[in-house]
């Protein structure tokens, strides 16, 4: 076997949960080649992260092998969820991530010390060398990328004081993707790191990820973020591995041709077996007439040979078909239907929807937004984007009276009514079945049952207890409520969020094909990007109200 020019290699890996009825993994096998870039999609549940835990170590009752063709190979691994626990400061947090320079400061710092108090020779000596060291390994720069790597992933220079415990669960994965990054391993495994990141931040991974000269594993929903970095998509669909080469948008369109191309495969299977099944009944028929017509016949004896040889021929149509099925059969694809659901506001609104004059909010010294101006006109999709924390949700909290401005007012016009989707899902009863849930915000179970559908509930799924069901799949209950009512408004706090690709893309049609009015806010620029007619920019210094699309603000961005 030649692996030269390999990393990695995983032959036949097969894996199943001791709870399942079935393999997660059936025999996956892929390739992962030196400086290559691959990004792992697939449904929620098809085992993305699992595949990777046993990539790592973590999980080793699998089935298969793994080849590493390099005895040595250095592997950092960002997991989605960060449980690590560490009394350090955020800067030594990170600096203690490379433990030749960490170690090599610390001992500088003891020797500093020895020498405030007694200029011993041989303690001077022994510091020139530590120096001289330091200097080698790039000590006097590594503060200073440090800092870089910190502010670009949205901390600020306050942040490298706080303690490591005393940080959320986004901002340790935030700090332990940096300490991966300047740690520079010869395979990068990233399990979902766009997750929470702001655009700015996303926009400067990806360049840092384009450039970065090692190999790169890494699962994403973002598929902008897909499509900036990977060279090649393995994709993960019921237990089976396929390799497709080119980045996000090219692996949709090959497998949109090769499930095309499948089912024309099927139909013309279908459209031959029909064919013969039509010739054996035909022949059927006539062997029996030509048994009915030896009655009375002068010679019984020809017509009786003609019949049986009808039936002959009959009996080996029906031979060849079943022959085809058992060694040509063709099996129908699975692929996924693809519903979409048709959402009507509960009544008509003016043109103008909304008026914001004069928006003011600040918290302490610290201002979000000031003197903010727009009107919304019904039908329009309105995108807000801006870095974390720099008033996204406040901003929609104050719209819709949750909290107040410090000045300036808003002015909804008449008989509009609101459906509101926040981060959280606060609002959701746990003891409700999915289905009771919905129907809470519209009596018609059929509407209620397509909405459900389609964002990828199956028909069993919606008698589930919404306590028994993932962080996703409630962030999809939420939504489905949102909908479910009719609004003449949409507001929606990152609604993308915990959703894998299929269904954010199918969430996109349906509100592509929403007849009222949308407020988004989210970092998910596709989404922004095909749905969004005008944009709204808070970034903590300047608000901008842009009216174009976020294509053509990028653009204007970029002269």
């Amino acid at each position: 076997m030649d692996l030269i020019g390999t990393l990695l290699r995983v032959n036949n890996l097969t894996y199943r949960y001791s709870s399942q009825d079935r393999n997660l993994l059936e025999k996956v096998s892929f390739t992962i080649g030196l400086k290559e870039k691959i990004g792992i999609v697939g449904p929620n549940g098809s085992g993305k992260s699992t595949l990777i835990k046993i990539l790592v170590g973590e999980l080793t009752d699998f089935e298969g092998n793994i080849e590493k063709p390099k005895c040595d190979l250095k592997i950092g691994y960002l997991p989605q969820d960060v449980s690590r626990d560490s009394d350090r400061i955020l800067l030594e947090e990170v600096k203690a991530a490379l433990p030749e320079v960490y170690k090599v400061e610390k001992n500088l710092r003891v020797l500093e010390k020895r020498l405030e108090n007694d200029v011993d020779t041989e303690v001077l000596r022994d510091y020139g060398e530590l120096l001289s060291k330091y200097e080698t390994i790039e000590g006097f720069q590594l503060e200073e990328k440090i800092k870089k790597a910190l502010s670009k992933l949205g901390f600020t220079k306050d942040d490298m004081k706080r303690n490591y415990n005393k940080l959320s669960g986004g901002e340790k994965t935030r700090v332990e993707l940096a300490k991966i990054l300047l740690e520079e391993p010869d395979l990068l495994i990233l399990d979902e790191p766009t997750n929470h990141l702001d655009i700015n931040s996303l926009e400067w991974l990806e360049e840092y990820l384009r450039r970065y000269k090692g190999t790169i594993l890494v699962t994403s929903h973002d598929r902008y973020f897909l499509n900036k970095v990977v060279t090649s998509i393995l994709e993960l669909r019921d237990g089976k591995s396929t390799i497709y080469s080119g980045n996000y948008s090219f692996y949709i369109y090959e497998r949109n041709l090769k499930e095309k191309q499948a089912w024309e495969k099927y139909e013309e299977q279908n459209r031959k077996i029909k064919k013969m099944e039509r010739e054996a009944k035909r022949r059927k028929i006539w062997a029996k007439r030509k048994e009915k017509e030896k009655i009375g016949a002068k010679d019984k004896g020809f017509i009786t040979h003609r019949a049986a040889k009808l039936a002959k021929r009959a009996k080996a149509v029906e031979t060849r078909i079943k022959q085809m099925i058992e060694e040509e059969k063709v099996n129908k694809p699975a692929v996924e239907k693809q519903i979409r659901v048709k959402l009507e506001t509960a009544r008509h609104s003016g043109k103008i929807v909304l008026d914001v004059c004069e928006l003011s909010k600040s918290f302490g010294d610290r201002i979000l937004f000031n003197s903010l101006n727009f009107t919304i006109i019904r039908g329009k999709t309105i995108g807000i984007i801006g870095p974390n924390g720099s008033g996204k949700t406040t901003l929609i909290r104050i719209l819709l009276g949750e909290i107040p401005a410090d000045s300036g007012f808003i002015r909804w016009r008449t008989n509009i009514k609101i459906g509101y989707h926040a981060q959280e899902q606060e609002n959701l009863n746990m003891e409700n079945t999915i289905l009771t849930e919905v129907k809470r915000e519209n009596s018609d179970e059929t509407f209620v049952r397509i909405v459900l559908g389609c964002l990828k509930f199956s028909q069993k799924r919606v008698y589930e207890k919404i306590k028994n069901i993932s962080i996703g799949e409630r962030v999809k209950v939420s939504l489905a409520k949102v909908l479910a009512s009719q609004p003449d408004v949409l507001i929606l706090d990152e609604p993308t969020n915990h959703l894998d690709v299929h269904v954010r893309e199918a969430l996109e049609n349906a509100l592509a094909d929403y007849s009222g009015t949308i407020i988004v806010a989210s970092h998910d620029r596709y989404l922004i990007k095909k749905l969004a007619d005008e944009i709204l920019e808070i970034n903590g210094k300047e608000t901008k109200y842009f009216p174009g699309s976020y294509s053509e603000l990028k653009s204007k961005v970029e002269l």
